[in-house]
């Protein structure tokens, strides 16, 4: 299928096609997938919350001090690119079903609490982002 598609030239150089590529850090699909750009940047995300786990869990830092940690490294590696995504509502659950994880590590609640709150913080700056 890939060769059936027209090729790209630059100069002499002919360029190949790839179904996926990574663009100062947002993942671009060819298959226009919304979910592509989350996927990638949860899982980053998630790496970011695991370097991080011993301090953002750490109870004697303040619960709001933790946050602000959070906010500041693991929502922001989230978020890179997030003004280009086409909210869905797959992406609008995957988001709904990341940050909640996250979220009760660090404040003791249960997953079921944080994902009970009727707006998630994420979409609410995603939209802030726009």
């Amino acid at each position: 299928m890939q060769d059936e598609i027209a090729k790209v030239s630059v100069g002499d150089e002919t360029l190949s096609n790839v179904l996926e590529f990574n663009y100062l850090g947002v993942m671009q699909s060819g298959d226009v997938d919304p979910l592509s750009p989350v996927l990638h940047r949860g899982d980053i995300a998630k790496a970011t919350f695991s370097n991080l786990s011993r301090v953002l869990t750490e109870t004697r830092l303040s619960k709001d001090l933790r946050l602000r940690l959070w906010r500041s490294s693991v929502v922001l590696s989230l978020m890179q690119g997030c003004e280009a995504w086409e909210i869905t509502q797959d992406v609008k659950q995957k988001l709904n079903g990341i940050v909640p994880k996250m979220l009760a590590k660090i404040t003791g609640r249960s997953i079921a609490e944080e994902a009970n709150e009727e707006t998630s913080p994420v979409l609410l700056w995603i939209k802030d982002r726009r």
